[in-house]
């Protein structure tokens, strides 16, 4: 074998016999002594940035999906990289050893970007990290601050690795020349982001001051880090809806929708203090009760709630959505939940991307036709009821009789007005009761994402073999959960008459930095790079749902949001950590 030959050849310097019966015993207990192909290639000169991978992690096929397809010679190299002996009537020339090894150190390198972020990669990392075999930062305000190795790109032959200083948040060239050869794919653009969410004792301060980085920095920051277009807005606002019944996560959606583009959710500044406009870098989003013609009162007197389509001024609704879908501003009028009235107007410009939510943004067909991309969140009666209850008496204070009153009150109406919407919804999330156990109380949850086929603007999400129908229990060593589990289910199904395909999640995760595992599983998600699904749970996990499927299934329909944008405005939107 090739690697073994060269192994044996490194190793050859010093060997001395005194006889020939002590050169046979030398050479017969060679085999023996000699490292693994691992060892040997991470003790390298210049492989100084590698961890070693544990064997059982690249001999699940699980892990190394997809990458047969990315190298040559795949099964002979990983053979190599296994130290399996090839058949014996299979006979190489020295150029094609050459070629096999420049396969083992390809393959291995790409599981190696996959295995850092895994729980295990972490940790082999951050013991190479405190000893600061990455080297360090050569900005003299950051005083010798330990690095980590990025990849500016996640595909192989792009660009060599770089270092990433927490402290500066710089990127630069490694200091020893023989480390800058080494591909920047074999550790991915997302692992520093995600090594220092997952140990948060290991951030440093931001470095101070106005020196410049020396020139071996690059004086750019970390793709990874900064999210911005790449052309400045023209005029097209991207319009999304979202439809839910009140009390159904709508806030907490909209929150892990607009992290993805960046920057924090605030009302207008310098506004009225109880706006329901949240507006960030890229995104607006406006509640749709603003829209309500009658206020509370008002629906008192008239006995109407809410939801009833008499209460809503779905005149104002269309022409303000489509003012500003053509890149005009609006003067919204503003609904006031603590006092129930309606407040003076508030002056929205158009943004990039415009996300309406609400319970009627896809009731009125002339504001439907408005719509982008539609998400429905369909809750089931019973974890409705506990969500309502979580959210109107800790954040409103409401009583639990005001609360059930409510509900009962409103069923008819949502059952006539509400849930008929979500027919016309792109993608829908479905919240259930466990199927697992019992469960009466609702703590755990069964999660489906329904996903139209055939749609122009994104493509569905699919575990393993797209259009197949899968049922998983994934491996507990490598995704740790409590009783009773995690069940993944995948198939083709029927909306109201139309082809859609279904991902559903039945259960809660433990360690969230193990969603990875799920993720290398999952195509189609509109990640930009191995690994953004975990890294943006991470950066959430203070989130409702962050540990069960409605965390996992809103990042990636954020995602979607961000595919959607792009497709329409032909522009790149650069992944924020």
């Amino acid at each position: 074998m090739a690697a073994r030959q060269g192994r044996q050849a490194a190793n050859s310097v010093d060997l001395v016999s005194e006889s020939d019966s002590e050169d046979s015993e030398d050479m017969s207990g060679s085999d023996a002594d000699e490292p693994s192909w691992i060892s040997w290639f991470c003790g390298l000169r210049g492989n100084e940035f590698f961890c070693e991978v544990d064997e059982d992690y690249i001999e699940d096929d699980f892990n190394l999906s997809g990458l047969a397809s990315q190298v040559p010679y795949y099964e002979y190299a990983l053979d190599m990289i296994l130290d399996n002996e090839p058949p014996a009537d299979v006979m190489l020339t020295d150029q094609q050893h050459e070629m096999l090894e420049n396969a083992a150190e390809m393959l291995y390198g790409l599981i190696h970007a996959r295995y850092l972020v895994t729980q295990r990669g972490l940790n082999a990392m951050l013991e190479k990290f405190k000893n600061c075999d990455f080297g360090r930062c050569p900005r003299v305000l950051c005083d010798g601050q330990p690095c980590l190795p990025v990849g500016t790109s996640d595909l192989p032959g792009t660009s060599t690795v770089k270092i990433f200083c927490p402290k500066c948040e710089d990127i630069y060239y490694p200091r020893i020349d023989y480390q800058c050869s080494i591909d920047g794919a074999y550790f991915g653009t997302t692992f520093p982001h995600l090594m220092l969410m997952t140990y948060p004792m290991y951030r440093p301060p931001k470095a101070t001051g106005k020196v410049r980085a020396t020139p071996a920095g690059l004086q750019a920051r970390s793709r990874a880090r900064v999210c911005r277009v790449q052309a400045a807005k023209d005029g097209k606002t991207v319009v999304i809806g979202l439809a839910a019944d009140s009390g159904c996560g709508k806030s907490t959606f909209m929150r892990r929708m607009t992290s993805i583009f960046g920057g924090s959710a605030k009302p207008p500044a310098g506004g009225n203090p109880d706006s329901n406009t949240l507006i960030s870098d890229m995104t607006t989003v406006i509640c749709l009760d603003d829209y309500h013609c009658l206020d509370r009162k008002g629906r008192a007197e008239k006995g109407v709630t809410a939801l009833a389509p008499e209460a809503q001024n779905f005149d104002l609704m269309y022409e303000q959505v489509k003012a500003m879908k053509e890149g005009k501003a609006a003067d919204k009028p503003i609904y006031n939940h603590v006092t129930g009235a309606l407040d003076a107007p508030e002056k929205i410009e158009s943004p990039n991307i415009l996300v309406i939510e609400g319970l009627h943004p896809f009731y009125d067909e002339r504001v439907r036709d408005l719509l982008d991309f539609k998400v429905y969140l369909d809750i089931s009666d019973e974890i409705k009821f506990a969500w309502k209850i979580q959210r109107d008496m800790a954040e409103r204070g409401h009583s639990l009789d005001s609360i059930k009153k409510s509900i009962e009150a409103r069923k008819p109406d949502f059952d006539a007005y509400i849930d008929p919407q979500k027919k016309h919804a792109d993608m829908i999330i479905q919240v259930l009761p466990t199927q697992l156990v019992p469960d009466d109380e609702g703590k755990i949850l069964r999660v489906r994402l329904i996903q139209k086929e055939g749609k122009k603007l994104f493509d569905p999400v699919y575990l393993f073999d797209e259009g197949s129908t899968i049922s998983w229990i994934p491996c507990g060593r490598k995704l740790t959960c409590s009783f009773p589990g995690i069940k993944f289910y995948y198939g083709p199904d029927t909306w109201y008459g139309e082809d859609v395909s279904v991902l559903e999640m039945d259960g809660q995760f433990d360690k969230l930095e193990e969603l990875i595992y799920v993720e290398s599983h999952l195509s189609n998600t509109s990640a930009k790079f191995y690994g953004e699904i975990t890294q943006q749970m991470l950066k959430n996990s203070s989130f409702p749902g962050s540990n069960n499927g409605t965390g996992l299934l809103q990042t990636i329909i954020g995602l979607k949001v961000r595919e959607v944008y792009e497709r329409i405005t032909e522009k790149e939107v650069v992944p924020v950590s």
